[in-house]
């Protein structure tokens, strides 16, 4: 997956505001009230940061680069040679036509972080399911999908994403801290859906550093009392 990088304009994750400090009596019953509450997700930030995996490009991605690169030179020089603007223009109209027959996939990813960047987040789900139907798609853009129905208040839609995710995903590809939020958003909904065997898998995994979660030891035994109280239930 990318890697982590910082957003002026950070996205929000979803957590039961139960879920978000550490007072309260963890002896009360496991499924947390209900009532979203933002907070940060640092792999929303991650991915609209991100560039185009290079498994999704084709073998002509760097030329159709290159084209656009010379497109745009040409339309910084147009000041001097006005005819320069419309072979520019011509030129990066051809990269996106070309791109879009041999590069399908790296369009979409393109454009899935472009929407999510302008907080248009049934486009950016729409440009996702398209990239998710190729194999060699990131498994964590699943979980981006998930944050955009959240953002959405579709809760229940998220929590079947959460739910395939974390189901079948191994959890060495999401235990690291950037996975915080969305390890919180899936216990969460698994709680208030009594899908206990599902929050203490996540549960177990979560990380304990400081990097993920001020708090992060204490939550993830808080979240793991929470699972063994509705198993025992």
């Amino acid at each position: 997956m990318p890697n982590p990088s910082q957003s002026n304009q950070p996205f929000k994750s979803h957590q039961t505001s139960r879920e978000s400090g550490s007072k309260g009596n963890t002896s009360q019953k496991a499924a947390p009230q209900k009532g979203l509450k933002v907070i940060g997700n640092p792999l929303m930030n991650t991915f609209i940061m991100s560039n185009v995996p290079a498994n999704l490009k084709s073998q002509r991605y760097p030329f159709q680069a290159a084209l656009g690169f010379m497109g745009i030179i040409l339309i910084f020089f147009s000041f001097r040679l006005p005819a320069a603007f419309f072979v520019g223009a011509l030129m990066l109209f051809l990269r996106h036509q070309w791109r879009k027959k041999t590069d399908e996939a790296a369009v979409d990813y393109r454009n899935a972080v472009v929407s999510l960047r302008k907080k248009q987040y049934q486009a950016c789900i729409h440009s996702l399911d398209k990239v998710l139907t190729q194999p060699a798609a990131p498994t964590f853009l699943h979980l981006i999908k998930a944050s955009c129905l959240l953002e959405l208040d579709q809760s229940d839609a998220a929590y079947a994403v959460y739910r395939d995710y974390f189901q079948s995903v191994p959890p060495d590809e999401w235990s690291s801290p950037e996975y915080w939020s969305a390890q919180e958003n899936a216990i969460v909904l698994a709680l208030e859906n009594k899908d206990f065997t599902l929050a203490q898998r996540i549960a177990d995994h979560m990380p304990e550093s400081d990097e993920a979660h001020p708090n992060a030891a204490a939550q993830k035994k808080r979240y793991q009392k929470l699972c063994r109280q509705g198993l025992n239930q």
